[in-house]
Order: C-alpha cells, then structure tokens, then sequence
C-alpha cells in the first residue's frame, strides 16, 4: 500500500486471497506500468512451491529488524532462489520497520554482510514512513527493466524478413513490470519480480 498508494494502515491486516495494484512510473526514460500483487500464501496453510520464484528475473526479500527469526530464515529463502530463478536474478534484502530503532534485533552490519554474500542491493526501509520503499522497488525494477530491453533489442534483430515484404512494422507499446508478494514464513515476504515483454503492435508501413 505505502508503494502504490502511499497510504499506510495499523494495525496491518494479512491479506485474504490477493490484492492487485497498479503504478506507472518512468524508470530511466522508459514509462513502466508495475503491477503489485499481494498473495497471502503462508507455509503453516499452504507449502510454498517453488513454482512461485521458479523463472523470475528480481526479489525483493523482506525481513523484519526487530525480529531475530525473521532475519534467520532470510539466508534459506536466498538459496531457494538462487536454485530455482533465473540465472543471475536480481536481488533486493529490504529490511523492514527501521522507524523502530528502539526495538532492533538485527544490525545493519549483519545485514549489509549477508547482502554482500548473496550480491544484492540491501535497503533497510519504513512502510510507517515511506522510508527507501520507493528506491528499494524501483532499484529491482530498473534492474529487470534494463535486460528486458537486451530482450526486445534481440527480438527486433530476429524480425522476419517476410514481415518486411507485407510492409509490416512493429513497435513496443508498453513494459509491464509484474510484482508479486508472497508471504513465506514468520514476518518475512518475498516480492518476485517479473519483466513481460511489451506488446508487440504491427502495422502498415506509411
């Protein structure tokens, strides 16, 4: 909610079945439409499947500084990642609740280092007070944004030939940046992050 509507509710209700959002934001000269999807699929219900980071191109992991537990299952999650998304995934460990200081469980150092260890960008942020959730969404989302552009490059090189004899041509009419959150245990969540290609339009050459 802090992210695509800036609004903020306590105390925080689970979502039931999902809740879907949609922000359209300019990531580096390119108009992005994120879609937000909020899931409620906790393990102790439902055991989480693979299938659900299986192929994704960016995570967002979110663990809770004033929980200790939260942190320690961080590292589990990360290595199921690495398993199962694509290969050199984009990373983002969020640390959530800064505005909390008096409660932390977890040092920033300790986070940083685990960071480090797993090559992600780490943002500790407040969803109280907006602290870093822009940067830390829009950092996963350029991020993704940038190799899906390597994507279209290489699609527009492999256009048929036969295309350009009917004198068709093509364009991108938009990036979709797809955004889901999964909650995979105790005060820890998951946001998978997804580029669908844009929609390829063809026309009539002038």
């Amino acid at each position: 909610m802090r992210f695509t509507d800036d609004t903020y509710t306590e105390p925080f209700m689970c979502t039931i079945g999902i809740d879907f959002k949609i922000r359209t934001v300019d990531l580096g000269g390119s108009t992005v439409k994120l879609q937000v999807w909020d899931s409620y699929t906790h393990p102790k219900f439902h055991p989480i499947p693979s299938s659900y980071y299986r192929g994704t191109h960016g995570v967002m992991v979110v663990y809770d500084i004033t929980n200790q537990e939260s942190f320690g299952n961080v590292r589990h999650w990360l290595q199921e990642i690495d398993r199962c998304a694509c290969k050199n995934v984009c990373k983002v460990l969020m640390g959530n609740k800064s505005d909390r200081e008096e409660e932390r469980k977890v040092t920033t150092q300790e986070a940083q280092e685990l960071a480090e260890e797993f090559n992600m960008n780490f943002f500790e942020t407040s969803a109280k007070n907006a602290t870093n959730v822009e940067e830390a969404f829009f950092k996963a989302a350029y991020c993704i944004c940038r190799i899906a552009k390597i994507w279209i490059k290489e699609d527009i090189d492999n256009w048929p030939k036969s295309h350009d004899k009917l004198g068709l041509q093509k364009k991108v009419v938009e990036e979709v940046c797809l955004i889901i959150g999964i909650c995979v245990s105790r005060d820890v969540t998951i946001y998978c992050v997804r580029i669908i290609l844009g929609v390829i339009e063809f026309k009539k050459k002038l």
